[in-house]
Order: structure tokens, then sequence, then C-alpha cells
């Protein structure tokens, strides 16, 4: 299998435990990004689908100006002229669930398995775990996105988007969502392959799952995706604040664009030349799920270049980003360590924590101990 020869490429793999094996995790951002091969087992672990863009564009920086280009993207150009299936993009964090050894695994972006902050949320009562773990015993991977103003709870953060709005808009109850957004079929001879977004959604529905809800059927031309992103920055300015991310096109199976309003692509891919900090927050966030603060204090490195890795897919890294990526992820993690009652800077020294962070965690301690207000860095 072709897919075999991604996880030989050293630069892009990062080698893992995982129940008892060695797994190897390709970390390249493609659309391979977070598969996993297990050499001993022959198994391949599945993957999210990589969202790219629809449109084309181009950023002047220096006139922050975003340019939206007349024609498709690169991803999109082989699909034009098709009617594709649109959906709401929802603004939480993915996950996906697969069997292993009889075992249902639930996994999110880069790990084969996830870690305690998200067993929170798969734990909570509105998470619908029977539904989701039948329907993976039935041979199927579910992808979903996970969201609601309840992560908050699990200090999950997600965009700048009013998502207590748009789950009124959407007529929906609650607080915490979990919305398919793509099916796979386990098949490990062919990397199981994904279903075609119709199929997909009766899967889901045969499973007592809800899918992403549509949004319209389209045509993929430039007019029409540069007509859509009109659409929601209208719908945006109508309710004063952004309450659509935007939509996501299901162009074929395993094949999903993102179209958003231009002023939330505007914040995405310009706001300047440098990610502002709740951006960052919002990264070291997502890098966060698989790993504690104790975890990724160890682990400072890795969770700089996972960070970066993720802005890279906006901005032009220069020193200036890394060295202030370095500065608030250092923060990040030693505000939550402090809060944990992690402030013994020798102690955190012998667990291997980064001395980066425990300078942070040293100022943190000092502040609270000297009773001043200190204000989470978690904005």
């Amino acid at each position: 299998m072709e897919v075999v020869g991604l996880f030989s490429d050293k630069k892009n793999v990062r080698v893992v435990k995982f129940r008892g094996h060695r797994a190897l995790i390709y970390m390249k951002h493609d659309d391979y990004f977070g598969a996993g091969y297990i050499p001993d087992l022959n198994f391949f672990i599945p993957n999210m689908p990589k969202l790219q863009y629809a449109i084309d564009y181009s950023v002047d920086f220096e006139g922050e100006r975003l340019i939206i280009h007349n024609r498709l993207s690169k991803k999109a150009e082989p699909f034009e002229g098709r009617n594709v299936l649109a959906f709401y993009k929802l603004d939480g964090f993915n996950l996906l669930a697969y069997e292993f050894d009889g075992d249902v695994i639930y996994k999110t972006r880069k790990n084969p398995e996830a870690g305690k902050n998200i067993r929170k949320v798969i734990d909570d009562k509105a998470f619908p775990r029977e539904n989701i773990e039948e329907m993976v015993r039935a041979g199927y991977i579910p992808v979903m996105e996970v969201w609601g103003p309840k992560l908050r709870e699990f200090n999950i953060m997600y965009g700048g988007t009013d998502v207590e709005k748009l789950a009124e808009v959407l007529g929906l109850e609650g607080d915490l969502f979990v919305h398919v957004i793509a099916v796979r079929e386990f098949d490990n001879e062919r990397f199981h392959p994904f279903l075609h977004p119709r199929d997909a959604m009766h899967v889901a529905k045969f499973f007592g799952l809800d899918f992403a809800p549509v949004y319209s059927v389209i045509r993929m031309r430039s007019d029409e995706v540069i007509r859509v992103m009109a659409e929601l920055e209208e719908e945006n300015q109508r309710f004063g604040r952004a309450v659509y991310e935007g939509v996501v096109i299901h162009a074929g199976a395993g094949v999903m664009l993102k179209v958003k309003p231009f002023s939330v692509m505007f914040r995405d891919v310009l706001a300047g030349e440098r990610p502002t900090r709740s951006r960052i927050l919002r990264e070291a966030s997502k890098a966060l799920l698989e790993r504690d603060f104790l975890t990724a204090g160890r682990e400072f490195e890795g969770v700089v270049e996972e960070v970066l890795s993720y802005l890279a897919e906006d901005y032009k890294i220069t020193r200036e980003i890394v060295k202030s990526v370095r500065e608030v992820v250092a923060e990040y993690i030693a505000d939550g360590l402090v809060r944990e009652g992690f402030t013994d800077p020798r102690g955190l020294g012998i667990e291997g924590v980064h001395g980066k962070v425990i300078g942070y965690v040293v100022r943190r301690a000092r502040q609270y101990s000297q009773g001043e207000a200190v204000a989470s860095v978690q904005e």
C-alpha cells in the first residue's frame, strides 16, 4: 500500500507508544496529517480530513488586504462545475472514533488516543457515547465536530464566533453538541476510505447521530463560492457579530473545503502580520487537548512546534512569531500548572518541565503569594 511510504519520512514522523505498540504518527500538514501506522500489526490509524479554502486568495500584508481571486483554489479546481453539498462549519474541535483490539478508541488530530482532557467531554451526559460506539462496532469511523458553550467548562477554547446564537439559529437545545462531519469505512487494506457525504448522512442517521446541518447545494464555481462568502458576511453583519464561521463543502468522498465570510477569513489569514495573543492561545489549547499541563511542560518544545504548524496554515512564520508563540505558550502552561498546585520549581525541574515554563511558574506563584490579582491567560 502506497500509504506505508508516508511513514518512512523520518522528518515528518513522530514515534509514540500506543497500547503496548510502537506507533508512527505522520505530522506533515497535508491530507494525511495525524494518520498513524503500527508496523508490527500492519495497522493504519485513521485521521481527520484536512480543510483547505475553496477560493484562491493572496495577502497584501503591507496594505493589510485580503485579495480574493475569481478562481477556485487548486484543491477545488478538479471539482469545478459540480453540484456539491455545503454544511454549516461548526466551531469546536474534531474527534473521531475507531476500533482497535476490541476497544472503541477516541482520537483527536495528533495522537492515536485522546487524553484525559477529552475523556471528560466523552464522559459528559450530553455526549452520545452509546450511539457512537454502536456505529464503530458496526464497521464505521465517525469523524465529528464537538462544540458548544460547555467547552469552556473543560478549558477548551474555540474561535471567535457566538456559538450560543448559532445553536439558537439552528434550532438546537443544550450546551454541548456532537455532529458527524464525515464517515470512514473501517477497512485497513484500503486505509479506511471515506463514504460519499450522502451515504455518510444516512449512516449517521441510522445510528441516531446528528450530521452537520446542511447549508445548501451549490455549484462549484468561483462566483458561487464568493456569493456564499458575501451571504454569510451579510448575515453576520445583521447580527452585529460573527455567528457563522462559514460552511464546509463536501466536494467528494473525503474532500472537504472551507468557505468563510470575508471578515472571518480576513481575521484568520491576515489580522496583521502576526497572530493575536488570543489566536495563539486558541491553537495552544488544541495542542493541550491530548496533554495535561505537566506533560505539556515537559514537552514544551513539541507544543510550540505544534502551535506553529497550525499557525503556518494562515501565516508566514517569522522569528518574531516564533518568539511570541514561545512566550504565550510558556505562560499558558505555567498558568495551568499553578492553578493545579504545581508551584515548586525544584520539583518541576525533577519532573523534566522546561526551564522557560518554570520561569513563568515562579512569576505566577510569586504574584499569588503577594496577594496580587492574577488574571488567567485563558482569554
